[in-house]
């Protein structure tokens, strides 16, 4: 569920922007001891795909898990304006919200501003940065699945070329690109990852350039890192192969879906939310881990996929959440054929955040 609030913010009415927003949007406690209230903010609305819906799915996880001991409250607006995002939060603390899970990295100034005047209030960023006492970062390590799905490319490709629609080539990004090839490579080692970035988060007619002009250059599988998912209709019309984001998107392309790379954040926001609840919460920066959040393959497209296929792929994605196999184990080389990773070692998390090169394999246009 998710509000607009940009009609009653332009009417100057904050007072019925907090009264819409904190409507019942999970079971309140009706015995005497008082549900932790939890809110969540985003900057993009839960929509039936992607980011935000997959955010939403973990809440809805952890509401079905701790009954009525918790009450949850979601702010999600397409690029809301900062102002009202502030009033939102402001408003959930003066209402006297326990903890506060932001599912967007642009607002981390704001949520320091406030987590110093609420010490006592537990706040959790998503791709975020920077702690402080009462404020733990968390992310998956996205390249994980999309290891997987490189494989599984691989596996599906008649032509070894994959194309791979970035976003904005940050170190997130390059990790995505790169697990995929490292992956592709295990199946074909002749296999190619065509890639092209659009400098943008979501530009819809962008991507669906982009995914045609790959497709021209011979790509028959497409990968997407972006937040929108016309890459897959033209998938689906030129008759190649896709994968969804963050969410099952099926629906969006029955034929060319092959598997969705989904984020699953429920572990996470039960782990969390208990730690609250019991008193053992303290801030943390998480990167995965044992709780997750993780992010693998799922809603296989069972039309075009064997089951051997899908077990191949599955058996060697555990590994990988596992600890067992490191997709970034040398030898690595680089796109101009230069040793970056010796035989043997794994690239360190710090050599991982800062990533700044591609891997052998990778062709960018």
């Amino acid at each position: 569920m998710s509000f607009t609030a940009t009609g009653i913010f332009r009417r100057g009415c904050f007072a019925v922007l907090a009264a819409a927003l904190f409507l019942g949007l999970s079971p309140a406690s009706q015995g005497s001891e008082k549900p932790l209230k939890i809110g969540f903010i985003s900057n993009s609305t839960i929509g039936k795909h992607g980011w935000t819906y997959s955010h939403n799915l973990g809440r809805l996880a952890l509401v079905e898990h701790f009954g009525d001991r918790v009450h949850t409250s979601v702010y999600a607006e397409n690029n809301a304006d900062d102002a009202i995002v502030e009033a939102v939060l402001r408003t959930m603390l003066e209402d006297g919200y326990g903890m506060i899970f932001i599912w967007a990295y642009g607002y981390s100034d704001l949520v320091h501003y406030y987590a110093r005047q609420y010490p006592d209030v537990a706040f959790e960023i998503c791709t975020g940065q920077f702690t402080a006492h009462n404020v733990s970062t968390y992310s998956p390590r996205f390249y994980e699945g999309r290891f997987s799905a490189g494989v599984l490319a691989a596996k599906m490709s008649s032509t070894g070329k994959i194309g791979y629609i970035g976003s904005i080539p940050i170190p997130e990004v390059l990790r995505g690109v790169n697990s995929a090839a490292i992956g592709a490579s295990r199946v074909n080692p002749d296999s190619e990852v065509l890639t092209l970035f659009l400098n943008s988060w979501s530009n819809p007619e962008l991507e669906a350039r982009a995914a045609q002009f790959l497709i021209s250059q011979g790509a028959d599988v497409l990968i997407m890192h972006t937040n929108a998912e016309r890459a897959l209709i033209v998938a689906e019309n030129n008759r190649v192969f896709g994968f969804g984001k963050a969410s099952d998107m099926t629906y969006i392309a029955p034929n060319a879906h092959l598997a969705t790379i989904a984020n699953d954040w429920s572990q996470y926001y039960i782990n969390r939310v208990g730690a609250v609840l019991d008193g053992s919460w303290k801030s943390i920066r998480n990167w995965g881990g044992e709780f997750g959040p993780t992010t693998k393959l799922t809603h296989y497209n069972r039309k075009h996929i064997s089951s051997e296929t899908v077990q191949f792929v599955q058996n060697l994605e555990n590994e990988v959440l596992s600890g067992k196999v490191h997709p970034f184990t040398g030898p690595i080389h680089d796109f101009q054929g230069n040793l970056v990773v010796p035989e043997s070692e794994v690239l360190s998390d710090t050599q991982l955040l800062n990533m700044n090169w591609f891997i052998e394999g990778v062709r960018l246009y």
